[in-house]
């Protein structure tokens, strides 16, 4: 489906690493796949950086070379044309004044009354300013009949009290309809497969039929250059609170009868707020911390960090349907093994597999070394870019359905922020592995 109406994309932090790796790829599938359409879509970039008279070209092409491996690339001037640079700072009303008069001036040459749709990559800190910025620059004047969203990006807050101040600010200006939180794995083909998949088992889909379910995403790659951030959250929040949390929900939810997007994520809350929560003893039986030697050396890490790099937690729900099913969670940087998958043991001992790696997104029934393939998805060329590209194209058509609700949120660190106070206070001892040594995945028994 092709995006039909005028929309104006206003991205703030529009010379940042996000933005570069991939929104500008993604906005380019779109381009090239003719999802949007040239005529009726166009791109405020606002950062603070000099890329005026015509040199975020610079930033556009040298984003699209990374993505495609082509020091000669050059976009296409029809892509160009739909992006026009705002330089400004985060923190001067008058220079969302002045991106306000831009707006106005190209809808007054169109003719037009074009939607906007505010994507706010940049930290949650500036959140706030941003915020009221555009409620006091934008709001007031704009046309009437426009629909109006914000997109933003995880983390969706530290813990659950930070989160609920985050959506206190979006709140003053947005309504939750309009409230846009993007978790890329909801992106993924594959992960929205898993309903599908399931309908094919519904018989043997519960806590009598099956014993154990494997979320895993492991890394051969280190935390590199993201140093001062990884240090300040570490794996838990950054990978287990949100992807594999919405991974277990599309597992464990009730399949509504109506598609919908109020539907889908009701659906997904009610599972996720059935998480049984973890005393410091708890922890200590169902959580396991690891940190790779090298650690903090790394530039921009707190030389007594205690920031973990891998974790396998043990989770359980307190529902009939799943009772006496064991949920384990898993994700680590320098495991010496790359690798993202959802392993379902039923207790026949058939295996479901769910493989949602870039290059071979599959789910099979496993009935000993036979296996029946029951869904496949085409490959992703490029990690990211489809995922977000697709996350995005919805965010215009004002699709909800695999965007994150404030109620998700808030029953994820539910249940995380018990395991983290735990870390913290050192109810869980913190293990040492050597980078890229594979016996870090089978060193805890969770």
């Amino acid at each position: 489906m092709q995006i039909s109406k005028f929309d104006f994309l206003l991205i703030f932090g529009a010379t940042g690493d996000l933005v570069s790796r991939k929104v500008i790829p993604s906005i380019y599938h779109l381009f090239s796949t003719k999802q949007i359409n040239t005529n009726n879509f166009r791109v405020f970039a606002f950062a603070r950086r000099d890329f005026t008279d015509g040199k975020y070209k610079e930033v556009i092409d040298t984003s699209l070379r990374n993505h495609f491996k082509d020091e000669s690339f050059t976009a296409e001037e029809d892509f160009l044309r739909i992006f026009e640079y705002v330089q400004g700072n985060l923190d001067s009303r008058d220079c969302f004044v002045e991106l306000n008069q831009k707006v106005l001036k190209l809808e007054q040459e169109l003719d037009i009354c074009a939607n906007k749709l505010f994507y706010l990559a940049i930290p949650p800190s500036l959140y706030d300013e941003v915020v009221v910025h555009i409620k006091e620059t934008q709001f007031n004047q704009m046309c009437k009949g426009a629909e109006v969203k914000v997109v933003l990006e995880k983390p969706f807050g530290h813990d659950i009290n930070t989160s609920i101040e985050t959506d206190k600010i979006l709140l003053e200006v947005f309504k939750e309809d309009q409230i846009y939180r993007l978790d890329h794995y909801l992106g993924k083909d594959i992960l929205r497969d898993i309903p599908t998949a399931r309908k094919k088992l519904e018989s043997i889909w519960n806590t009598e039929n099956i014993e154990r379910v494997f979320i895993s995403t492991t890394e051969t790659l280190g935390v590199e250059k993201r140093g001062e951030f990884f240090d300040s959250v570490g794996s838990l929040r950054d990978v287990g609170q949100n992807h594999l949390l919405e991974i277990l929900a599309l597992i464990t939810m009730e399949i509504p009868d109506e598609h919908s997007a109020f539907n889908y994520r009701k659906a997904r809350f009610d599972i996720l707020s059935k998480l049984v929560k973890y005393s410091n003893n708890d922890a200590g039986k169902f959580t396991f911390r690891a940190q790779y030697k090298g650690y903090k050396e790394i530039e921009n890490v707190k030389p007594n960090s205690n920031t973990e790099t891998y974790f396998k937690i043990a989770a359980f729900i307190d529902d009939p349907k799943w009772k006496y099913t064991k949920f384990v969670l898993e994700a680590g940087k320098r495991t010496g093994q790359s690798r993202s998958f959802v392993e379902i043991d039923f207790k026949n001992k058939d295996k479901l597999f769910i493989n949602f790696t870039r290059d071979n997104p599959f789910i099979r029934l496993f009935k000993g070394a036979n296996y029946t393939e029951i869904l496949r998805s085409e490959k992703s060329e490029t990690q990211y870019v489809e995922e977000y590209a697709t996350l995005i194209k919805e965010a215009l058509l004002g699709d909800l359905t695999y965007f994150v609700d404030q109620q998700e949120v808030r029953a994820q660190w539910e249940f995380i922020d018990p395991i983290v106070k735990s870390w913290q206070e050192n109810a869980v001892p913190l293990f040492t592995y050597m980078p890229d040594d594979i016996t870090i995945l089978s060193i805890s028994k969770i």
